[in-house]
């Protein structure tokens, strides 16, 4: 009998290496692809069939979303909460203009001198202009035990960005939370939606509080930085609120180890690495590390920190000026946010409008993120 793998590999053998032509090239299916493409439509600066959009991501998920799910906005129960799912995620045909061409293969490799990607499926996009915007990955491998404490249905561990499964079932753990320790650990900056894991903690302490379950349950949030929040001025904020609703807070705080069967998390510090902390938790809500793509960091768009090398005005590269970086991915100074999407896709958007017309860029980003 033949097997489904030699079959699925036998079609892609026949049906050949397709050579796709584009004026506009995107890479990222997320709120900054999408975004820039919905607006390049929208502004008539191409035409559908003049785009092409690389992804291998089969999904577009909100975030934004998660958070509320975790903190009980939807609801205290699975059943409730379901009834949501689909709004967290949608297929990326779905979200995208239909007639834009999608190819649901990752972007492994950049030839710019030829205005050239090659994807992992071995089809090659060639573009008149190239739009970044890939995202970060998430590394829960870099804590010790996080993996089996997430899949585990009966830890007391969850993270919102697990998935639309990790939101529903920290929603279930904050739902059934009487009494004890939580704990909710931070991941380094930058990271996607930096504040994301301080709002879960927020939720979850006003519900304790409208619950009349706050004297029973201690929160405590360790965070692996110095600020609560990479925008100063946001994080001056923060630590009020944090004080105003006794928020116990440890900063410089890395979580490394999660031991689920005793209910142990280990924190060390990140600027001496011998100071180690373990921690009794109750309720455990953890950030992931993030990452760039394995893809991007090796590719000529990149610093040797791995993101990618912009001109914080323009949104160009600062080498390739026929490619525009925006999105996670960006080594740009600012917190890793939707928000800071909405700010960078209409810069990017009207620049690649001037390039197109053979004028200059002259569009500028103003650093806005939250």
């Amino acid at each position: 009998m033949i097997s489904k793998t030699w079959m699925l590999a036998a079609r892609m053998f026949n049906r050949g290496f397709a050579t796709y032509t584009s004026k506009v090239a995107i890479v990222g299916t997320g709120a900054g692809g999408l975004s820039v493409c919905t607006q390049l439509l929208r502004e008539k600066i191409v035409k559908p069939s003049e785009l092409i959009v690389v992804d291998s991501a089969p999904s577009h998920s909100y975030y934004g979303f998660a958070t509320m799910i975790a903190g009980g906005y939807f609801g205290n129960t699975d059943k409730a909460v379901n009834r949501w799912s689909r709004l967290f995620h949608r297929s990326i045909r779905e979200v995208f203009p239909k007639q834009v061409k999608l190819i649901p293969s990752l972007a492994k490799t950049f030839i710019p001198d030829e205005k050239k990607l090659i994807t992992e499926s071995g089809d090659e996009v060639t573009y008149e202009l190239l739009v970044l915007s890939p995202g970060l990955r998430h590394n829960f491998d870099s804590i010790e035990g996080a993996k089996e404490a997430l899949a585990d249905p009966h830890s007391n561990v969850a993270s919102m960005f697990d998935g639309f499964f990790g939101a529903r079932k920290m929603n279930r753990i904050r739902a059934h939370l009487k009494e004890g320790v939580a704990v909710f650990a931070n991941t380094p900056q930058p990271a996607k939606c930096g504040g994301a894991p301080l709002k879960v903690c927020f939720l979850v302490e006003e519900y304790l509080r409208k619950k009349g379950l706050r004297d029973k349950v201690e929160v405590q949030f360790y965070n692996a930085d110095d600020l609560l929040f990479p925008v100063p001025k946001y994080a001056a904020v923060l630590d009020e609120l944090v004080k105003e609703r006794n928020i116990i807070t440890h900063y410089d705080r890395l979580i490394t180890k999660i031991d689920s069967k005793n209910k142990i998390a280990t924190f060390q510090s990140r600027k001496d690495e011998k100071t180690k902390e373990e921690v009794h938790y109750d309720t455990l809500h953890i950030a992931p590390h993030f990452v760039p793509l394995s893809t991007i960091k090796a590719s000529p768009f990149a610093k040797p920190n791995g993101y990618l090398d912009v001109d914080l005005n323009t949104l160009q590269h600062t080498k390739y000026k026929d490619v525009f970086c925006m999105g996670d991915a960006a080594d740009i100074p600012t917190s890793k946010t939707a928000a800071a999407v909405t700010v960078q896709a209409p810069v990017v958007v009207h620049n690649i409008g001037q390039l197109l017309s053979g004028k200059s860029p002259n569009a500028v980003y103003d650093g806005y993120s939250v």
